[in-house]
């Protein structure tokens, strides 16, 4: 099962951005409706606002503070340990 896994993962790598935004979308979908076959296609003006907003999105500035904490950390030091 793992190298199948494996496969999927390389594919799914391979596909453009917004390809996998529709992969996931349609995953998220059918975990909700089971009775979901096919989600519908990006129509070409729609596909090419998601390319153009995912590469806006690359774009944007980190937020994150150069202090060496990842988010968790920050997360635990703001909020505490609720486990």
């Amino acid at each position: 099962m793992d190298a199948d896994i494996t496969e999927i993962e390389d594919a799914v790598r391979r596909l453009p951005k917004a390809e996998r935004v529709r992969l996931i979308e349609v995953i998220a979908r059918s975990l909700r409706d089971p009775e979901l076959e096919r989600a519908p296609e990006l129509t070409t003006p729609n596909r090419t606002a998601v390319e153009r907003l995912l590469d806006e999105m690359d774009n944007l500035p980190s937020r994150s503070p150069a202090d060496g904490f990842s988010n968790r950390e920050h997360d635990r030091v703001l909020y505490g340990d609720h486990r």
